[in-house]
């Protein structure tokens, strides 16, 4: 009976380790520290974009890690910076909101100086941006005209992120929940009950599925909208970090300028 438990127990172990084995893997993209001083970043069109405390707008490969600006115009008075579709798009400290694109350098506002002083969060999507202000209204923004239109109800003050895929958003809110958000209409549902996201300090979409980190260095996975959790692991980071996909792998881009790609 001894012998029976013991072998037991041992399979349990094996059980836990296979589980709990990491399930990605990372290397390093470019020198560490090349990317010191990064106030921002975003992933676009399969490359990533940053903004640096010299206010220049930059892309590096994101297979060599080489790096050059965008153009010469100075993005300093930027506090947000968005890549998603075709565009860049970045808010300035005075609520305008500007598209760059990001092949030709192109810079222009977008509708009228100051329109979006009050947005804390948005994310472009096929032509829309769609964007939080503080009172928590969703809007839609068209990228080719600047017009918008309020989505629903102004339900989510406070919110903390907003992700899109699948033709719907998805919002972690104050509370650390999940909510599935309706493009046409801001509807919306829980997908994660509160505190499932209170330790996540980076997230971000990938092939349909949210990947956060957490502040221990977990990453998990989620499937949306099912919410079905998994842990995949941990990483080694310094924060603040910013988490990005590009094609099929995600990019970490960590406080001390360094850049890692994570292979799913």
């Amino acid at each position: 009976m001894i012998r029976q438990k013991a072998i037991f127990l041992s399979a349990c172990l094996l059980l836990y380790y296979c589980v709990a084995a990491q399930t990605f893997s990372t290397k390093p993209i470019g020198q560490n520290g090349s990317w010191a001083g990064s106030l921002m970043a975003a992933t676009c069109n399969g490359s990533l974009y940053t903004i640096d405390t010299a206010g220049q707008l930059i892309r590096s490969h994101l297979g060599t890690g080489d790096k050059k600006a965008v153009n010469d115009q100075y993005y300093g008075n930027s506090v947000r910076l968005w890549g998603g579709g075709k565009n860049l798009f970045t808010l300035e400290k005075d609520g305008s909101l500007y598209r760059t694109h990001p092949e030709t350098g192109q810079w222009s506002i977008l509708g009228k100086a100051g329109d979006w002083i009050n947005t804390v969060l948005a994310v472009p999507v096929y032509g829309y941006l769609y964007s939080i202000e503080k009172n928590g209204t969703l809007y839609a923004t068209n990228v080719n005209t600047g017009n918008y239109i309020a989505l629903g109800k102004p339900d989510f003050s406070g919110c903390m992120a907003i992700y899109e895929t699948g033709g719907s958003l998805y919002l972690i809110g104050t509370s650390g929940n999940l909510m599935q958000v309706s493009e046409a209409d801001g509807s919306w549902k829980q997908v994660l009950p509160p505190q499932s996201l209170t330790n996540s300090i980076a997230a971000a979409v990938l092939s349909g599925k949210l990947f956060s980190l957490e502040n221990d260095g977990t990453l998990i996975r989620y499937e949306v909208p099912a919410g079905t959790k998994t842990v995949l692991g941990k990483i080694s980071y310094k924060a603040p970090v910013f988490l990005m996909a590009a094609g099929i792998k995600l990019y970490l881009l960590d406080a001390s300028g360094s850049l890692q790609e994570i292979s799913l």
